[in-house]
């Protein structure tokens, strides 16, 4: 059975930065990226939810406390490539993809 991707590719328009290698023009375009990337709630919602380390290393580099080069390529790969991954997979991504609340009708069985 062949299934399409569970959120639209549209989703994933903005995945190359296209950065220059090293100096302070990197650090300033890795930092717009990380925000335009922001600006998307759930997209942000759903790195909170899967990946909690990630996000708060996200949020330090918006605050603007953490800036280092080799912490922002870090942050920049890895959620370039959660971007990637929500945009493609087959079964819904982790946000989507956990057991919510719900309530049993009257004589309905477990499976």
């Amino acid at each position: 059975m062949l299934r399409s991707p569970a959120q639209a590719l549209c989703r994933a328009e903005v995945t190359q930065v296209g950065l220059p290698a090293g100096g302070p023009e990197e650090v300033e375009r890795s930092v717009e990226y990380l925000r335009s990337l922001a600006a998307d709630q759930v997209f942000r919602e759903a790195v909170a939810v899967s990946g909690p380390a990630l996000a708060r290393r996200w949020a330090r580099v918006l605050r603007g406390e953490d800036r280092a080069l080799p912490e922002l390529r870090r942050a920049v790969r890895a959620l370039t490539a959660y971007r990637i991954r929500m945009a493609t997979r087959c079964t819904p991504f982790r946000a989507d993809g956990r057991r919510r609340p719900g309530r049993l009708r009257r004589g309905a069985r477990r499976r």
